[in-house]
């Protein structure tokens, strides 16, 4: 009994692992389920058939389909043994999929058509329905590899019909949708109008039923290529406005539901669950530009398969523009350029530079005559461009981005909206009080491969000169209890200190910070994202990140940006300053107190007093600092705002 609760637990926590990518502890839980069954004097061969079962769509979603493959096998005898039909239908059926997804596609049908048999002959139930289900969709996945589409459309539509009428979840999506791609790949054009709003429909139906935020942003993270496929049908047949409210319908929906409706946060221990209030339909086309600021213009991006389309909006201005490249070499490109930008070289990079240009030539120059120098720009990259440091990039006239436009980043045109209005309403607040909070006094066993900031203290009290009402806390004062309190009850923070990214898992990222003297707790050391999104931070107008990857930790294919600066614009700033990538302590430093004595000092905007700071220190005498990594990690995140 024992030992069975524990193997559910063991795969519970391995298929939680291999949803958030970190596969290593998925195996390591996985490999524990297995050794579960060492202590049993008779192991329970439907028990041993499931721990198997699970552990096969985990290996094959590591694309480890050899191991996934002898496990299949294993688990079909273990079914054999049971003469249990519903096993072998879905040993069968498993061993089809892998085989599939393997490429071993005769092979792959040999087992699908021995589970189509076994399962036809079951009695009526729900895992009859669901096993036939998903073997007509899997052979149909199949035949449309093979180039098979009209073999492919037969299984889909026979699928379609097993599930008819009957409650059978994500499967009726994915049948839609391969439905949907046959039609496609048959030219089928007055079936696809019809094909692409059934199919959507069922995405967004199956989504506002996800209630945790992890859930969604994944579920539109896999799900992304449905909306894609929408948006490249309806630009190719020139249906311009429908691709676009089908690229806003794609992007940062958890964030457009949090800022608009908010969110319930519990913690249990070391567990932290949110769960949204109410699901949020994006603003179409017409009503986004009817909301844009007028001195503000909306550069955005669909990254497809094999081209980026290209979106000009603004309150005059409609355009898009497609250039040719497939994602993969888009991919290679932005991850290189980014490579080069991102580590410390004091001299010319003519590589980087090469790309530099390259990229401008591909996302920039299509639209550059159209784009008024006179309006502030919001970017809005998708998937991997929301890696791409924007200002670094070079124009056919030697220019980099950042000297001809200013320019600020949003997840989506939704998020810019809602962004921009909460600006406004805290545009009133003219005094502004500031929390300037430098180098945290942090436990350096705890902690042994940080490094102290004593430039950080000295930026932290410089920056305070320039705020008549300002609270330093530095070093040993810099402590949770501390920063919490005081960040209630100011319009700009700003913290110069260590930032920890805990890749995989981003609520668990967090500011280091120093441990009150009374506190024996380890979690009083740490401001993680997930205590972050539960403050209430009801004055900040502004909150400025001197640290290393603020801005972005990773990105979510639909959901977009994921990193502390999120975190802070959903706790209620309507600006974020962040940073990129792990940055030069000096050179941030020096570029943070220029961008504070700017903005204080010259009235400049927050947009406006980043991009002064920038060039600045990127065409400074001696050229000490004339290169992006020293300048380029930090951008404006969040919406418009003349303060």
């Amino acid at each position: 009994g024992l030992i069975r609760i524990l193997q559910k637990i063991l795969v519970s926590y391995a298929n939680r692992k291999n949803f958030v990518g970190q596969n290593q502890a998925a195996l390591d839980y996985l490999q524990r389920a297995f050794d579960a069954f060492g202590g049993q004097q008779d192991p329970v061969s439907r028990e041993k058939w499931r721990t198997y079962s699970a552990s096969i769509e985990i290996f094959s979603s590591m694309e480890l389909y050899d191991l996934a493959k002898a496990v299949t096998l294993e688990n079909f005898q273990l079914a054999q043994n049971e003469n249990d039909p519903m096993f072998i239908a879905d040993s069968c059926l498993d061993a089809g999929i892998v085989h599939t997804q393997a490429g071993d596609f005769a092979e792959a049908r040999i087992w699908l058509e021995k589970a189509r048999q076994t399962a036809e002959a079951l009695p009526e139930s729900a895992d009859k329905t669901t096993n036939l289900a998903k073997t007509l969709l899997t052979l149909g996945f199949l035949e449309s590899k093979l180039g098979n589409f009209t073999q492919a459309a037969q299984f889909y539509d026979e699928a379609l019909g097993v599930v008819a009428d009957k409650e059978v979840k994500f499967y009726r999506y994915e049948i839609e949708k391969g439905r949907l791609l046959t039609d496609i790949s048959l030219n089928k054009e007055s079936e696809i109008d019809e094909q692409i709003n059934k199919t959507i429909a069922l995405a967004e139906k199956y989504r506002s039923d996800i209630a945790d935020e992890q859930s969604k942003s994944s579920f539109f993270n896999n799900q992304q290529n449905i909306y894609d496929i929408a948006i490249l049908s309806k630009f190719k047949r020139a249906k311009y406005e429908e691709a676009y409210n089908y690229l806003e319908t794609s992007n940062a929906r958890s964030m457009l539901d949090w800022l608009k409706k908010g969110v319930n946060v519990t913690k249990e221990k070391d567990n932290i669950e949110i769960k949204f209030n109410e699901n949020v339909q994006p603003l179409p086309l017409n009503e986004i530009r009817a909301q844009m600021p007028d001195k503000v213009q909306i550069l955005q991006y669909a990254v497809l398969e094999k081209n980026v389309l290209i979106w000009l909006v603004s309150k005059d201005k409609f355009t898009v523009v497609s250039t040719d490249i497939e994602s993969e070499q888009l991919k290679e490109k932005v991850a290189a350029f980014t490579r080069h930008v991102s580590s410390q070289n004091d001299q010319k990079d003519e590589a980087a530079d090469l790309l530099a240009r390259e990229l401008y030539n591909l996302l920039i120059a299509p639209v550059a005559g159209q784009l008024d120098p006179e309006k502030e720009i919001c970017l809005i990259p998708q998937k991997i461009l929301f890696h791409l440091p924007f200002a670094a990039l070079i124009s056919p006239d030697d220019k980099r981005f950042l000297e001809q436009f200013n320019f600020f980043y949003a997840s989506s045109a939704n998020v810019f909206l809602l962004s921009t209005e909460n600006a406004g309403q805290k545009s009133a607040l003219a005094k502004e009080s500031l929390l300037s909070i430098g180098n945290p006094g942090f436990d350096r066993k705890e902690f042994k491969e940080l490094q102290n900031l004593t430039e950080a203290e000295d930026e932290a009290r410089e920056i305070a000169r320039f705020y008549p009402a300002s609270q330093t806390l530095i070093g040993s004062e810099a402590t949770k209890k501390a920063i919490e309190n005081s960040m209630r009850n100011v319009e700009v923070i700003n913290f110069a200190g260590h930032y920890i990214v805990r890749h995989g898992e981003p609520l668990a990222s967090a500011l280091v910070l120093t441990k009150s003297a009374d506190s024996d707790q380890p979690e009083d050391s740490v401001l993680t994202n997930a205590e972050l999104i539960s403050q209430s931070i009801p004055k900040a107008k502004l909150v400025v990140l001197s640290a290393c990857q603020t801005g972005i930790e990773q990105y979510y294919n639909g959901e977009g940006l994921v990193g502390l600066s999120n975190t802070f614009l959903k706790a209620g700033a309507p600006l974020v300053v962040a940073s990129q990538w792990p940055v030069d302590s000096n050179a941030a430093a020096e570029l943070i107190k220029r961008f504070h004595a700017l903005r204080k000092q010259k009235n400049l905007s927050t947009t406006s007093a980043l991009r002064s700071a920038q060039l600045e220190m990127m065409n400074e005498s001696g050229g000490k600092y004339s290169q992006p990594y020293f300048w380029g990690a930090f951008a404006v995140y969040g919406g418009y705002a003349e303060f």
